[in-house]
């Protein structure tokens, strides 16, 4: 966007604070999360600018496959304040889970929390690269019951598919077992699904249904 060319031209000239949270303020208002811009919520934190969504910024912005501890200050923010997206919130545990060595006692004051996450979302469902990580993590505690292990057994058996292919926008599984086919959706490229034995295949399919 032409403001923001703007805005980062004026920073680079003058860095400042004050031009900084203009920057961030303006990504923020604009819901620009890709990783691209996750730079810039990094410097806001370390600058310690108090802007309106920036540490949810800064999370959302992420890229989900670099793993690294994640700064003080939104530890301690996010210990407290739990409105997240539980994706957001399954990137700020993978990050606490990968920091536990460097610092054990951020991860034991975050494991009671993560824990009862983890149970909620094995109750939704929920799966990812993510929520595998705290899945596993989670589970040598023994937070698994009846119900749990019920939900459990579906996430075992669930598979990603990754997508290179820019026009696919869903996947169609076919399965011997099953008399209907069922369809998930490719979302970033990837898509998962559930199947319980071997005898499947996968058919890629455009928005108007037409298969690849």
């Amino acid at each position: 966007p032409l403001v923001y060319r703007i805005l980062e031209q004026c920073y680079r000239a003058a860095p400042k604070e004050e031009m900084l949270a203009a920057v961030c303020g303006y990504l923020i208002k604009g819901g620009c999360f890709e990783k691209k811009y996750h730079g810039w919520y990094a410097a806001g934190i370390e600058s310690e600018i108090r802007i309106t969504g920036l540490y949810e910024a800064y999370l959302s912005s992420m890229d989900e496959r670099q793993v690294g501890s994640v700064p003080r200050l939104i530890q301690m923010y996010f210990q407290y304040n739990s409105a997240l997206s539980w994706e957001q919130r399954a990137v700020l545990f993978v990050n606490i889970i990968a920091g536990k060595e460097r610092q054990p006692e951020v991860y034991q004051k975050y494991r009671r929390m993560m824990e009862q996450f983890a149970m909620e979302q094995l109750e939704a469902g929920h799966i990812s690269d993510n929520l595998a990580v705290i899945y596993d993590e989670m589970l040598r505690f023994g937070i698994l019951n009846e119900e749990l292990a019920h939900c459990l057994a579906g996430v075992l058996f669930t598979h990603k598919l990754v997508c290179a292919e820019p026009k696919a926008s869903r996947a169609v599984i076919y399965e011997k077992a099953l008399a209907k086919p069922k369809a998930v959706p490719i979302v970033g490229g990837a898509a998962y699904f559930s199947v319980y034995s071997k005898d499947y295949r996968v058919i890629l399919e455009d928005s108007l249904g037409h298969a690849f």
